[in-house]
């Protein structure tokens, strides 16, 4: 018997489906994608792309909080996150002016194939991102198309549609908004990004500069920590 209902989440249980890798950044959107799938049962492994020098001086406080916040659904899941270093990366392509427009993009792949290396690593069923159409300039129908056309892994984009003010509204509920955030800027993005950058032109970049050497190069230097109730447990 009972005489009071109090609304859940609702879905299911954490752990009923597979393990997925999601790109965790600073920002309001992929810790609300997360939260999303880890409403359907799924259970995320935390990937976070440092790009130290090139980023805002909050950005790696702001991430710690995204996953201590979304701990606090878990459970008995401890979340894992692992971070690796892109400044390597991000040194070499802002130094080529040719790469100038296509920043954006190359970055975004970057990300990808760092999040499918750890994928196939931790044999996770896919990657998550907090993809949302046209917000910026890696997100268009285009470059998205360049970015996965023919990838091996499914992406998974739960907030593809959504409004920007959804997810602020979703992000408040779940405890995941930051209200003052401080710098979490990026600074190699480019004044004028190509949106709408073709495939094979990129494939060209990528083979022409060897950047997928990078990738390899990040992953050898990671850390690990765990969260747990909203704190760090290891």
């Amino acid at each position: 018997m009972y005489d009071e209902c109090i609304q859940g989440p609702s879905g299911l249980p954490l752990g009923t489906l597979c393990r997925v890798v999601t790109l965790l950044s600073a920002s309001i959107d992929s810790p609300v994608a997360t939260w999303l799938m880890m409403k359907r049962g799924v259970v995320p492994y935390f990937l976070h792309i440092n790009t130290r020098t090139h980023g805002g001086n909050a950005i790696e406080a702001c991430t710690m909080q995204n996953i201590s916040s979304l701990s606090i659904w878990s459970g008995s899941f401890p979340l894992t996150l692992e971070t690796i270093s892109a400044q390597d990366f991000f040194d070499y392509i802002t130094s080529k002016p040719d790469l100038y427009r296509y920043r954006c993009v190359l970055c975004k792949r970057f990300m990808l194939q760092c999040a499918r290396a750890v994928a196939r690593e931790r044999e996770a069923a896919g990657i998550v991102t907090g993809d949302n159409l046209g917000q910026v300039a890696s997100q268009t129908l285009d470059n998205l198309y360049t970015l996965t056309a023919g990838y091996d892994l499914p992406i998974f984009r739960p907030l593809l549609t959504y409004d920007k003010e959804e997810t602020v509204a979703l992000a408040r509920k779940i405890g995941t908004f930051i209200d003052a955030p401080g710098d979490t800027s990026c600074a190699a993005v480019p004044k004028k990004p190509s949106i709408a950058a073709p495939k094979e032109t990129i494939d060209q970049i990528v083979q022409d500069h060897a950047l997928d050497s990078f990738v390899y190069e990040a992953l050898e230097k990671k850390t690990i920590i765990r969260f747990e109730n909203g704190r760090q447990v290891a």
